[in-house]
């Protein structure tokens, strides 16, 4: 069973995974940009182009100046998240192909460096990703207070409702449409934690 939790930053995802990894006594692997980079990623990444640090926010804004930095760590993101999936089982993961994907769009489609050949075939790399997957749980951005500050994302909610509309988008008439024998999907649009954790478990062992 490989597994793969989505959503914007603050949504839960975490909270619901970690509950998954232990009812099911499967493994969590974390799909956070800091935990998926590999020995040498860092050197490749971020000493190359000279980041400086500074968590989510950092990373856009250093993106934002340096294309072609922003360019290979997605890439590179998208790559070692896919090797999760490929080479792993019967675990569960808070990230999937969608939030590579909405992430790409958002914080890089506007550079001209970035044309449509280039975003259709990340597109396709995502999808490949994708359809390797057996359960993929969406937990759309619905909680009812600000987004928690945890000193790396971004905790404007209103940025969080972007990003998440995203995810809908993409997970809806892309992913979804287009995947070949690819995963189910729930999506979980209400906040009530037990309510969460009912429905995810009667959905995975369906």
């Amino acid at each position: 069973m490989k597994i793969a939790c989505s959503g914007s930053s603050g949504s839960g995802k975490t909270t619901l995974v970690t509950f998954i990894a232990e009812k099911l006594g499967i493994q969590h692997i974390s799909g956070s940009a800091g935990d998926v980079k590999q020995e040498g990623d860092k050197m490749i990444v971020d000493e190359v182009y000279k980041y400086p640090g500074g968590g989510h926010v950092g990373v856009i804004r250093y993106s934002a100046l340096n294309p072609e930095y922003g360019l290979m760590n997605q890439k590179l993101l998208q790559m070692r998240r896919a090797q999760i999936i490929r080479e792993n089982d019967n675990f569960i993961t808070d990230r999937s192909p969608a939030d590579n994907l909405a992430y790409f769009i958002n914080q890089m489609a506007y550079h001209p460096m970035i044309t449509d050949a280039l975003t259709e075939e990340f597109m396709r790399d995502c999808l490949k990703a994708w359809e390797e997957l057996d359960k993929v749980i969406y937990v759309k951005a619905v909680q009812p207070h600000e987004v928690e500050v945890n000193g790396s994302r971004v905790s404007n909610r209103f940025y969080q409702k972007s990003i998440d509309a995203q995810f809908e988008y993409w997970i809806k008439n892309y992913f979804i449409p287009n995947a070949i024998d690819g995963p189910d999907v729930l999506i979980i649009d209400y906040w009530d934690l037990e309510t969460r954790k009912a429905h995810v478990i009667e959905f995975i062992n369906s």
